[in-house]
């Protein structure tokens, strides 16, 4: 990755007309500019805006080798990017006074539009509280004129955002709602002390932060009793990095609003503007609509991060982040992931961040926010409300499922195995699904096999602590003779237990098939493992509760895992379990069942046969199916790999 890449990645820029220009290929293609915002003259037509959305993202692909974030502003009401022939729903300020079912709706209405034109990050919601009356700028564009009104909202809609899958960016940080002055034209200002932004502009903020907002844009606004530098918001680390990330613990992203407004243009020049804003904290800067000043920042941000300008640790961080929610947001990139993952090892190195105080997992649901004061009924009717968003994320990755069971099927046919590792309740499922294996498919217990932090006391107590000790997978991995031959799937919802991640970087470092089984999109097991299967089932009913949503997707996912695999290695006859061991009275009735079924034998006949199979449903299937001995059926199903299928077809050949 050469410096054009990483410092493209921190950019987003604009484009002139409804096609891609020379001037725009030659900054993706010289300066490997990432990202792309678009505005009302971008776009004519639903099918015109999904054809230009499609050429930005092959072009940019094609150039950078990292798909792009393509932004818009699209709030609703009187800041509307769509052309007439899509949906525009209706300001924040209707909104508000319609409800928060309306609210819901709207945002659906909006992010199916512009999922299906190709856009992934909207620059909304505003959770600007509209309290001053002469605000040129903002009015009906903020949910109303209280801070609790706004925060509730603004809750609202970040997450109906994020159940819709589009990256929301609220607006404008710290607070724009009092000011008498337009940041496009000028540089406004805003006289308040820290206690009296705490007690309007912060709160709405405050509470979109604990509901997981993904990004925030900051503010082209002066506050001289905030920050005595003379910089706006956009550019001043008191503000970005002091109160916004240090202080009320924002782990998601930063954009700038546009760099070339005048506020920064004329008192401070773009180019500057944008190299202070990302020493600030601001991890994506917008420069959208004068292409000589696109190219005059990006050489600039090229040159300082040359020259050492930036403190490269944070530096490296942003970077970090900026690739976790492109993984997260952006689909494609779950399929090809090798550009972002060298940005993102470059970033590890120096990232030393909280990474689980990022995860998806820890995060405040807003859905169940005042569950506690709910009736029975109400509290099961949010958990189930919850529980239907993890079937569709499992759905969105069966091609990753499919990858993993095709190579768990070549473990098994040269002697491997599969073996589940984790900690807490994702080593316990794992266990679970190891230990339902033999008799359902009547596989001897040692080929698939789980593994939980603390051993088997740690299958009926909690022993939290057992999951901090990366030694210790290794250890246990050693303790089965874990090889090369076999396959490790760590299982952990947050990625970051090291009991999980050092087993699976013992697994990796001697040549072993290795997959992670995460439902946060920052997973440091993504970065060790070869398979990586991301549940993004959003955040739990009770936050940080991995039981919940957390531990259905895993369980699910293990059963495909599992199953599958017995199916391709011929443990299964149609839908039927003919390989399952009879070791109860039940067991044997299911039998016997499963013989008259497959073949139309009497019960007698079903009964005679079994015993001479010596009680193996397959071989007595066979030899009622070919009119063979026990003998000579088993050496058919060994010749036909198990399947039952290929049996006759076997049989055929052979007269």
């Amino acid at each position: 990755m050469t410096v054009e890449h990483i410092i493209g990645q921190r950019f987003i820029i604009g484009l002139d007309g409804p096609a891609l220009t020379p001037e725009f290929r030659r900054l993706v293609r010289q300066y490997k500019a990432g990202n792309v915002i678009l505005f009302r003259e971008n776009l004519q037509s639903a099918a015109q805006a999904k054809a230009l959305c499609d050429d930005i993202k092959a072009f940019i692909i094609e150039e950078t080798g990292i798909a792009p974030f393509i932004a818009i502003d699209q709030e609703g009401g009187r800041v509307s990017r769509l052309p007439a022939d899509m949906t525009n729903v209706a300001s924040a300020a209707d909104l508000g006074a319609a409800g928060s079912a309306a609210l819901v709706e709207a945002v659906a209405l909006t992010a199916a539009e512009l999922g299906r034109i190709g856009v992934n990050v909207n620059l909304a919601p505003v959770l600007d509280v509209n309290s001053n009356p002469a605000n040129p700028v903002i009015g009906d564009r903020s949910f109303g004129v209280t801070p609790e009104f706004v925060a509730d909202f603004g809750s609202v809609a970040v997450a109906a955002w994020e159940r819709a899958g589009i990256l929301c960016c609220g607006k404008h940080f710290p607070g724009h709602g009092d000011t008498s002055v337009d940041s496009h034209l000028a540089l406004p200002c805003v006289d308040k002390t820290r206690v009296e932004l705490e007690a309007v502009e912060l709160l709405p903020f405050r509470r979109a932060i604990a509901c997981g907002i993904p990004a925030l844009m900051s503010a082209h606004i002066l506050f001289p009793q905030i920050e005595s530098a003379g910089v706006p918001a956009t550019m001043s680390k008191t503000i970005i990095t002091g109160i916004l990330r240090e202080e009320l613990g924002f782990k998601g992203l930063v954009l700038s609003d546009a760099m070339e407004m005048n506020a920064i243009k004329q008192y401070y020049g773009t180019p500057a503007g944008c190299i202070e804003a990302i020493r600030a904290g601001v991890d994506i800067v917008l420069v959208c609509h004068d292409v000589a000043l696109m190219e005059a920042s990006l050489v600039a941000i090229a040159e300082t991060y040359t020259n050492g300008g930036f403190d490269r640790a944070a530096f490296d961080a942003s970077l970090e982040r900026i690739v976790q929610y492109k993984k997260k947001y952006i689909p494609e990139l779950l399929h090809n992931t090798l550009a972002l993952d060298v940005l993102s090892d470059k970033a590890r190195a120096e990232c030393s961040g909280d990474s689980l105080s990022q995860a998806t997992t820890e995060q405040c649901n807003a859905a169940s926010w005042d569950i506690d004061g709910k009736t029975a009924l109400e509290i099961v009717t949010i958990i189930n409300s919850e529980d239907h968003k993890v079937a569709p994320a499992i759905q969105k990755i069966l091609p990753e499922i499919a990858a993993l069971v095709e190579d768990i099927v070549i473990a098994f046919k040269n002697g491997g195995r599969l073996i589940y590792i984790g900690a807490g309740t994702s080593g316990r499922l794992g266990v679970l699904d190891a230990s339902e294996c033999p008799p359902t498919y009547g596989v001897d217990p040692s080929m698939v096999h789980g593994l939980i932090a603390g051993g088997n006391d740690a299958l009926t107590r909690s022993i939290e602590s057992a999951e901090d000790r990366a030694e210790a997978g290794v250890a246990d991995l050693k303790s089965i003779k874990f090889t090369e031959a076999d396959v490790l799937v760590g299982i952990t919802a947050s990625g970051s237990a090291p009991y999980v991640l050092g087993a699976l970087e013992y697994a990796a470092g001697i040549g072993a098939i290795t997959a992670a089984i995460s439902c946060n999109a920052a997973s440091k097991t993504f970065a060790i493992a070869r398979h990586r299967l991301y549940a993004d089932v959003g955040p739990e009913v009770i936050t940080g509760s991995t039981r919940m949503k957390s531990g259905t997707a895993q369980k699910l996912i293990l059963n495909a895992l599992s199953t599958a695999s017995m199916i391709r290695i011929g443990k299964v006859y149609k839908n039927l379990m003919v390989d399952l061991r009879p070791v109860n009275q039940k067991l044997v009735q299911r039998s016997l069942r499963l013989i008259r079924e497959v073949t139309g034998c009497s019960a007698d006949t079903a009964v005679r046969v079994f015993a001479a199979a010596n009680q193996a449903p397959k071989t007595a299937i066979v030899m009622v199916l070919c009119g063979v001995d026990c003998a000579t059926a088993e050496g058919l199903l060994v010749a036909a790999g198990g399947h039952i299928g290929r049996v006759k077809q076997l049989r055929g050949r052979l007269g």
